[in-house]
């Protein structure tokens, strides 16, 4: 094992399989959940809540980075920004001010599996957010300028969270060596050299694809009445035409045969070791049993690795743990970050 000198980083890739118990089933609350399939395949779920004079509104689209290919690498979190840089009715950043007009706000995030937009706003504002994201996958602006724009963006967030950060360039290595055939290989950010290769074209063909109502599940929770809210679905969202389905993702992994173990060096206060274990889907019953031990490992001042590492020991400024299960198998991960005068060796121990 090779001793850490002071400023360096050490990688650790020990990628075996964490096995735990089969989580017990618990029967959760009855919701009235309605659902609505419209004829182009858009899935709407919907659960009235009158509790505040509010709505959620949050559409998922069946892409992330494992729908990625080399050469376009980061294009479905490019997206997640162009998608709010207007569309044939509405102007660019018309879009949050009427969402802020009607008290409420708006996000989005890409996932390796998923890229996700939320909005919250008043009652009597829902009827205009149908329509503003209707015509956002009807007929977003795509064209040079937006997508020039947003690269750039992309491009610096890479630099901030990326390349400048030390947790953040651990993490991605740690991918890029954890899976070796599976789009997992990359983080969602991309690859700089894919960011700049990006063309007009290549965002036009995937948002055809991707972006279709036949990839794309919608959720509203709130304050007001399901059938005139599926009323309005249908009148804005069914003609919006569905896509030839997008090609299946191919789980192509090789088994892994051993520990891999890397040692990354670079200018840094303090060294620090990441462990990365493989785990099963989202879809594997052990799934919940590992988001539980996670938090009851590094969840909080209270946790057990955080106790020991940071209070009792005194050999660590920073401990967590999570559990990454994704539509194919992820990653459970173990992140610490050794105290001055102390080593990732006696932290690994």
């Amino acid at each position: 094992m090779k001793k850490i000198v002071k400023g360096a980083l050490w990688l650790h890739i020990a990628l075996g399989v964490l096995i735990g118990s089969t989580a017990t089933a618990q029967k959760l609350p009855s919701l009235n959940v309605q659902r609505l399939q419209l004829k182009n395949g858009l899935v709407v779920l919907a659960l009235e809540d009158h509790t505040v004079p509010s709505v959620a509104f949050y559409t998922l689209y069946k892409v992330g980075s494992r729908n990625e290919r080399p050469g376009i690498t980061g294009l479905s979190h490019l997206f997640e920004h162009m998608m709010f840089n207007g569309s044939a009715r509405f102007k660019p950043k018309e879009f949050d001010h009427i969402i802020e007009a009607g008290g409420g706000d708006s996000n989005a995030f890409t996932t390796a599996d998923t890229t996700e937009y939320y909005e919250q706003f008043s009652t009597p504002t829902l009827d205009i957010v149908l329509q503003l994201e209707a015509d956002r996958i009807r007929a977003l602006k795509l064209d040079k300028a937006n997508i020039e724009q947003e690269r750039g963006i992309v491009k610096e967030e890479r630099r901030v969270n990326t390349d400048n950060s030390i947790p953040g360039s651990m993490f991605e290595l740690l991918e890029n060596h954890a899976f070796v055939a599976h789009p997992y290989h990359w983080d969602t950010i991309g690859f700089m050299k894919d960011l700049d290769a990006i063309t007009l074209a290549d965002a036009k063909a995937y948002f055809k694809t991707y972006y279709a109502p036949n990839n794309a599940v919608v959720v509203v929770v709130g304050d007001f009445r399901t059938p005139e809210l599926f009323k309005g679905m249908k009148r804005y969202f069914e003609d919006i035409p569905a896509q030839i389905p997008p090609r299946a993702v191919v789980n192509s992994e090789p088994p892994q045969q051993g520990e891999k173990r890397i040692a990354y060096y670079r200018p840094a206060e303090l060294p620090a070791i990441l462990f990365g274990y493989k785990i099963g889907s989202s879809h594997d019953p052990d799934a919940p049993a590992l988001d539980l031990l996670a938090t009851i490992l590094a969840g909080g001042d209270s946790s057990r690795l955080y106790r020991s590492l940071i209070y009792d020991k005194q050999i660590a400024t920073e401990v967590n743990a999570d559990s990454d299960a994704r539509l194919d198998p992820g990653l459970f991960t173990f992140y610490t970050q050794a105290a001055p005068g102390h080593t990732a060796e006696e932290c690994e121990k």
